[in-house]
């Protein structure tokens, strides 16, 4: 690839950026429950890619996982992983987006992010458990105890 600042490399990463952005942010929001904290979060994914241009062979995937990694860092680092900002003009759309955030915040966070990746970002378990750095049968594990939980939340 070439360096993003001109000519066809710029032209590549800006289709990628209009391509990716509202999906990436729909994931982030996702993983993080924060309108704002999920735009920066996309937009340092960016930068860095911006940054590695030349090395990534397929910018999708190095976003997906960058955002991930940044998701779960934010996470690591907030007191505030626990509550929810209140609902605002922030939101995320699609719109049920708020509603499913309300059910994964009930989730442990690898749980959480194995469903986001699975269900949201079509991802395969293989694909999963490289962004996590965990084995395939830990994916699988995650994943159906996150939707047992799901089931037995949803269950009158």
């Amino acid at each position: 690839m070439t360096e993003p600042g001109a000519g066809a490399g710029a032209e590549e990463f800006t289709l990628i950026y209009r391509a990716g952005r509202n999906r990436l942010r729909r994931v982030a929001y996702l993983m993080t429950g924060q309108g704002a904290v999920a735009e920066e979060l996309v937009h340092d994914a960016f930068v860095r890619l911006h940054q590695r241009w030349a090395a990534v062979d397929v910018p999708a995937a190095y976003l997906r996982t960058t955002l991930v990694h940044l998701c779960l860092a934010w996470r690591d680092r907030t007191a505030m992983g626990q509550t929810r900002e209140p609902r605002s003009a922030d939101r995320v759309e699609p719109p049920e987006i708020d509603e499913t955030w309300d059910l994964l915040s009930t989730l442990p966070r690898n749980q959480r992010v194995a469903l986001v990746l699975r269900y949201y970002e079509d991802l395969p378990v293989v694909e999963i458990a490289r962004v996590m750095g965990c084995r395939p049968a830990t994916v699988r594990t995650r994943i159906h105890r996150a939707l047992a939980k799901l089931r037995e939340e949803m269950t009158p």
